[in-house]
């Protein structure tokens, strides 16, 4: 809840204020609709996603929703860069005389001068400024850029990418700390250009204070992943006990619901074989054959797809079993923020994925974005990749 409904929320209302700042708010709403409703379709249990709030109060939106755009921001953000940004100010440098009304307007404005009258009313004001040599200075004025926001997004995702890896060593600890400071510093300087008064916000925040208590929680305890997710002896038992209450709290609830939990205990320790499928489901979508896996591949569209032996593969239904055809990454194309893009070719190589497998690992494929959004299928498409080991 601090990393996800906590941070990442802030991260996402911080970005929206910045944005409306700018006023492309509207814009990049209309921009993003239906990007993430496609990844949503999938259905996938580590990425549960919702479509980008058109306000700020993330109406529907929970933990596990802020958790899967925890994974995506880096990619979903990318559309930032089709929104027009003011450039910085400077004066013409031609003769007064030749100004527009419009170039005459600025020069005042960014002055903090008065700007009422006709245009040759304004060119006299200006010209008497410059002529008696006092003319006024241009005040300092913080604009939101571009890099400022991809910044902070970008702060963001390497903090979240090192909290919630599988495996904490003392030196991850110690680089947790930098970049604790890192997003708060990133965070502070959206803040200063939003000019949202004189206390910074990340001091004023609760979740923002208590990011600086995780390096000390993770020397005692561990990897932070391992005490949220803690399977049956951690917080993912809640889920357990939550089936048991969806007839509510009435007729003498706690007694039926700690017999149904003993029970549900007895009936699992007689349990000799796995579930096979609905493992692998936790991972991926399976598609329903090699018809639709094909389709999906070449829409343009997000893939689901399985890591498994550091291959990748599509997975579709055929005869009962589950056949992963290979698929393959090719020409690499680093971003900067660390985004990586590739083109992907479809194998012949297939497998039969028939045995869960703890080295199974989800992975959803992502097409570099447009102006338009998703590229259509004629295009020479390229993906990054995220993963649900993170």
């Amino acid at each position: 809840h601090l990393l996800f409904l906590g941070l990442i929320k802030a991260v996402m209302l911080k970005v929206g204020s910045c944005l409306r700042e700018i006023k492309q708010g509207a814009q990049f709403v209309k921009m993003v609709s239906g990007i993430l409703g496609h990844i949503k379709k999938l259905n996938i249990e580590w990425c549960k996603i919702l479509e980008y709030p058109t306000t700020d109060t993330t109406g529907g939106w929970v933990s596990e929703n802020f958790l899967a755009m925890g994974r995506l921001g880096m990619w979903f953000y990318q559309m930032i860069n089709f929104l027009p940004f003011k450039e910085k100010y400077t004066d013409p440098v031609t003769n007064v005389t030749t100004w527009t009304k419009q170039q005459c307007e600025k020069w005042l404005n960014v002055r903090g001068l008065e700007k009422t009258g006709n245009v040759n009313e304004l060119k006299k004001i200006i010209s008497d400024y410059i002529d008696g040599g006092n003319c006024p200075i241009i005040k300092k004025k913080h604009d939101i850029r571009k890099n400022d926001i991809m910044e902070l997004i970008y702060a963001t995702s390497l903090l979240i990418k090192k909290l919630m890896c599988n495996d904490t060593t003392f030196d991850d600890i110690t680089r947790v700390e930098s970049l604790i400071r890192f997003f708060l510093i990133r965070y502070d300087r959206i803040d200063v250009l939003l000019d949202d008064g004189t206390i910074p916000a990340w001091i004023q925040q609760f979740n923002m204070l208590c990011l600086l208590n995780l390096p000390d929680t993770m020397r005692k305890y561990g990897s932070v992943r391992n005490l949220w997710e803690g399977g049956k002896d951690g917080e993912s038992y809640l889920k357990s006990v939550k089936r048991q209450l969806k007839a509510g709290l009435v007729n003498e609830w706690q007694t039926w619901v700690i017999t149904n939990l003993y029970k549900e205990k007895v009936y699992d320790e007689w349990k000799t074989t796995i579930d096979i499928d609905s493992n692998i489901r936790k991972e991926i979508r399976i598609y329903g054959n090699y018809k639709i896996a094909g389709e999906v591949f070449h829409s343009g569209k997000p893939i689901s797809s399985i890591l498994y032996k550091k291959k990748l593969y599509i997975c579709y239904r055929y005869q009962g079993d589950i056949i992963g055809t290979k698929i393959k990454l090719n020409d690499k194309v680093a971003l900067h923020y660390g985004m990586n893009y590739y083109s992907i070719s479809l194998t012949k190589t297939t497998i039969t994925l028939t045995n869960y497998n703890i080295d199974y690992v989800g992975v959803i494929l992502l097409p570099m974005l447009t102006e338009e959004g998703y590229p259509t299928n004629d295009d020479n498409v390229k993906y990054c990749y995220i993963r649900s080991d993170w």
